[in-house]
């Protein structure tokens, strides 16, 4: 499929469905994988398009706890919020800047009702919103 860009530059997306069910998208003129979306909910990945963050929150779905993790490819500022399908934030996950590398928190959910939950991660290139499901 070619699209043209802000700049008017004519570009190459591809779509490839893998083994798992995921869904990739990516442009084909940088080779870049511009998102990963899986239709299950077990590990969920996410890869911005600027490849600066990876993300995964397991379990999910979830009873009491689940454990966010991310891993950054450079030094970066971090803000990631747990919200309800009202759009009220009901968990701080993080708010700081961080050092290149891998970093876990592990996160007591015991206290949330079952339902959909949305993650927003927002860093300096990037926001990532996806799905967490707590079961009670």
């Amino acid at each position: 499929m070619a699209v043209t860009d802000a700049t008017g530059e004519q570009t190459t997306s591809f779509y490839n469905i893998s083994y798992d069910n995921s869904l990739q998208i990516a442009n084909g003129n940088n080779e870049k994988t511009l998102a990963v979306l899986r239709n299950d909910l077990s590990n969920e990945y996410f890869t911005n398009k600027d490849e600066s963050i990876i993300i995964e929150v397991y379990p999910n779905p979830s009873k009491t706890s689940t454990t966010f993790s991310f891993n950054l490819v450079q030094k970066d500022y971090v803000n990631a919020e747990l919200y309800d399908m009202q759009g009220n934030s009901v968990f701080l996950i993080a708010n700081n800047i961080y050092e290149k590398g891998y970093f876990e928190k592990h996160l007591d959910i015991s206290n949330l009702s079952s339902g959909v939950y949305l993650y927003k991660v927002k860093t300096t290139g990037s926001i990532v919103n996806k799905r967490i499901v707590i079961q009670k």
